[in-house]
């Protein structure tokens, strides 16, 4: 743990975690427990989500490919397919594993955002995977 003191009657407090999970934080001035004690923070690491089954697909027939995010920690997912324009469902399979479908209505590239807690997935926007379409093909990436 890093405390810096400002000199303007804030302080840093810079502390790196080794598990996910809640931990709880007590701060102390002095001897004397400070007010709102203890902070109670939600741990987690999105470097531990697994994207599987992303395999080719077809306009007018659902996408489907699974998520897992049971070694991450407490949080929010969010996907967005086309920024927003083509709606997306995450089908929950229970112990924070997901199906995520969504129907591509015509060929083209699609991009795939997979956030969580707020924060995009690392190399998420470099995977590319191929879906074909009778004699044409369309791509999208995640």
């Amino acid at each position: 743990m890093q405390i810096i003191n400002n000199h303007n009657g804030i302080w840093l407090i810079n502390y790196t975690p080794n598990k996910i999970g809640q931990i709880q934080i007590d701060i102390f001035l002095g001897e004397k427990l400070l007010n709102n004690n203890p902070f109670k923070i939600n741990i987690f690491d999105i470097n531990q989500i697994h994207i599987s089954n992303l395999t080719d697909g077809f306009v007018d027939q659902l996408v489907k490919f699974n998520i897992d995010t049971s070694k991450v920690g407490i949080g929010q997912l969010e996907i967005i397919v086309q920024d927003g324009q083509i709606s997306c469902d995450a089908i929950s399979r229970g112990l924070s594993q997901f199906d995520v479908i969504f129907l591509p209505h015509k060929c083209g590239l699609y991009k795939i955002e997979i956030r969580y807690n707020g924060l995009t997935i690392p190399g998420n926007s470099y995977k590319k995977t191929k879906l074909n379409l009778k004699k044409k093909n369309f791509f999208f990436f995640i």
